[in-house]
């Protein structure tokens, strides 16, 4: 049993008895990636919790010196695999901090506030025929259901499309309900249906609805471009923003059209492409125009909203065609960020393109996507690809300084490959109500301790405990490592022969945020059911720093890097001589 020593022979036991074992895994052979060799979906899983299955992260662009540093301290996306998960990555390395598989599918994971609360919400539910059939969940900080948010006087429930909150503490929820309908005028069946793109604005809290609004009552279905069949979605209503002045910006993908809607009377105010476009398009900003496509060729189009602070300009995704497919020679899909100008021409307003965003492999994705402006005033902006498993950063030139994929592309050969409705970049932070996770592995006389806490956004180290005892594992006499977090899943190996370990989450301070149950080792059972480690503290002047921990453009390989300490790479020879060092000087010191 380690108890009481001196904290050089502390440092000592540690260098001797413990390395680093790296963390997530990413790729970089786009090649390999791609031709699926790792897979069609490619997955990762974690010793400490199998419940975790993450996607094997594909790295095509990482421009560190351009990502913006302040963007948002999390990305989020959905990752399918069986059961349908939220995904929250690390945004400075692209770890793994939170899945659950919990759900039957979910849509538009993002961070929202509701008064000066910051939230995870997401659409969860099915999915039929290209909408949604669920609710609106909010998630607070420690991961549980704060709100269950839906569409009242309906007979349908929640579309997967919009769950948008305001300032207000309101909510913008999309529904699909079926009318009955003779669509033989429009080339149809006589006992047909339209599928209408409805809109309510809930009260979060009390669930009183607001405002409601129905295409079928504003929008001629001969205006739209999609195919007549017996349930006709012939509008595909797929975002909502509500506007300083109350009124609705919404886009409806089927139309090739963004509208705006009076929030008092439901009519439309103007009408941005489509058959009933109202703009005149001029020259695009000096060479923001790359793709050499019209602005109003747009079509398919997702996630309309206005650009920070300024509703004279709006962002999109332009799916621009109804085919997936990388190394598109034309008609791609692109980001757009457009101006629009009112003023100059009251008769006849004016768009133009102020930034096009493409993708360096050239992608054409059917459906889905999203573009959004970041908040930290860097003018980055990041982009979810939509039917394309992938996200990007770009500069406000339009430039990618990030690309990043999470299953291989749809091919012929892969017909299985993921999806993402929309990608976000956000800060984020939560601290869950359950234990971190321990377990133990052995192998070849080397026992290694893991530790992982699912959703936990502030831990920056793991303190790894060991003893013959477990009644010992609650104080800094036992502490073997303090070891910064390495990916979801953070590691130490030992040669020291013990009966239990157990870790401890600390945060940038090195106070404790929550404590693991205790391994015994012997058995790999976890006892749950223990009391807290009260303090490692004591151990803060040893500090391992490891160049491999999550993803890294300088020191990344195919699998992670080696650990290091102080940038020396802790292959046994260093850590014996090193370890020696030590030992001769502690002896000399304080024998």
């Amino acid at each position: 049993m380690l108890s009481h020593l001196d904290l050089p022979m502390l440092g000592l036991i540690i260098l001797i008895f413990g390395t680093l074992v790296s963390g997530d895994v990413f790729s970089e052979d786009y090649t390999k990636y791609n031709d699926a060799e790792y897979g069609k979906q490619p997955t990762q899983t974690f010793v400490s919790n199998q419940n975790v299955v993450a996607p094997l992260i594909q790295v095509n662009v990482w421009n560190e010196d351009k990502i913006s540093p302040t963007g948002g301290s999390h990305i989020f996306i959905r990752h399918d695999y069986g059961n349908s998960s939220p995904l929250i990555l690390d945004a400075s390395d692209l770890s793994v901090v939170y899945m659950n598989r919990s759900f039957d599918r979910t849509s538009d994971i993002r961070v929202q506030k509701i008064g000066n609360e910051s939230y995870v919400t997401f659409y969860s539910g099915s999915i039929v025929d290209g909408h949604g059939v669920g609710d609106g969940l909010v998630l607070d900080s420690h991961y549980h259901e704060a709100f269950k948010v839906n569409v009242h006087g309906l007979s349908v429930k929640n579309d997967l499309h919009e769950f948008q909150l305001t300032d207000q503490g309101t909510a913008l929820i999309t529904a699909y309900p079926e009318i009955k309908t003779d669509l033989r005028k429009w080339r149809g069946s006589r006992r047909g249906y339209l599928l209408d793109g409805v809109f309510q604005e809930v009260d979060i809290k009390t669930g009183e609805v607001l405002f409601q609004w129905e295409a079928s009552k504003h929008v001629d279905p001969a205006d739209s471009y999609y195919k007549v069949e017996r349930k006709w979605d012939y509008f595909h209503i797929n975002s909502i923003q509500k506007s300083r002045d109350g009124n609705y910006l919404v886009s409806a993908r089927h139309m090739h059209s963004i509208y705006m809607i009076n929030g008092q009377t439901g009519e439309i105010m103007w009408t941005l492409g489509g058959k009933k476009n109202q703009f005149r398009e001029i020259a695009a900003v000096d060479g923001a125009n790359k793709s050499g496509d019209d602005l109003l060729t747009f079509a398919w189009q997702h996630h309309a909203r206005f650009v920070n602070g300024n509703e004279n300009e709006i962002t999109f995704f332009d799916n621009h065609a109804l085919t997936t497919q990388h190394d598109c020679q034309n008609d791609c899909s692109r980001g757009l960020r457009i101006r629009l100008d009112f003023d100059s021409d009251p008769e006849k307003p004016t768009v133009q393109i102020v930034t096009e965003y493409l993708h360096p492999q050239s992608l054409q994705a059917q459906s889905q996507g999203s573009v959004q402006t970041l908040e930290d005033g860097s003018g980055n902006v990041f982009v979810g690809w939509g039917r394309c498993p992938t996200f990007t950063e770009h500069t406000a030139e339009g430039e990618a300084v990030m690309d990043v994929q999470f299953s291989p592309w749809h091919t012929q050969t892969n017909t299985i490959a993921l999806d993402n409705y929309r990608a976000y970049r956000m800060d984020w932070k939560a601290t869950p109500d359950w234990d971190p996770d321990v377990m133990s592995k052995q192998e070849d006389g080397v026992v290694t301790v893991y530790a992982s806490w699912n959703g936990a956004t502030e831990v920056k180290a793991w303190a790894f405990l060991a003893s013959n005892e477990s009644v010992d594992l609650y104080g800094p006499s036992n502490v073997l490592a303090i070891v910064p977090r390495n990916g979801f899943e953070t590691s130490f190996s030992l040669t020291y022969p013990a009966r239990f370990a157990r870790a401890a989450a600390l945060d940038a301070d090195w106070n404790i945020l929550g404590s693991s149950g205790i391994v015994d080792i012997a058995n790999e059972l976890v006892h749950a059911d223990v009391q807290p480690v009260t303090s490692v503290k004591e151990t803060k002047h040893v500090v391992f720093t490891d160049e491999g921990a999550g993803y890294s453009a300088t020191t990344h390989e195919d699998y992670p890097g080696q650990s290091t300490l102080f940038g020396i790479p802790l292959g046994w020879p260093t850590v014996m001589c090193v370890g020696l060092l030590v030992g001769l000087w502690a002896a000399a010191r304080f024998f």
